[in-house]
């Protein structure tokens, strides 16, 4: 592991959250993918926040607050739908989740 404690630019640049070039590492918006909230190997359980499955550069961004509440929001309308359908949060359609938080 790198002895840098945190990848957070102070400027917008052009770059993949991947991507740990210090003009680069700043990324355009991107989404959060549904699977990063539902870990593998444990059925039905749902995280959020700085529990969700993501790169170290993808996690410098999606472990900040603003974005550690929206999964929060996102998780609970997950579980809501899974417990009305009963069915499993793994099966639900990230699509119709989107649909429900515009």
């Amino acid at each position: 592991m790198q002895g840098r404690a945190d990848a957070h630019a102070m400027f917008r640049a052009v770059g993949s959250a991947n991507d740990f070039a210090s003009e680069k590492v700043q990324p355009e918006p991107y989404d959060i993918p549904y699977r990063s909230l539902v870990p593998r190997g444990i059925q039905n359980p749902l995280v959020a926040g700085r529990c969700d499955s993501a790169t170290r550069g993808a996690h410098a961004s999606t472990r900040v607050t603003e974005n550690a509440m929206a999964m929060g929001e996102t998780a609970g309308i997950e579980a809501s739908m899974s417990l009305k359908e009963n069915i499993l949060v793994a099966t639900l359609h990230g699509p119709k989740v989107r649909g429900i938080l515009r």
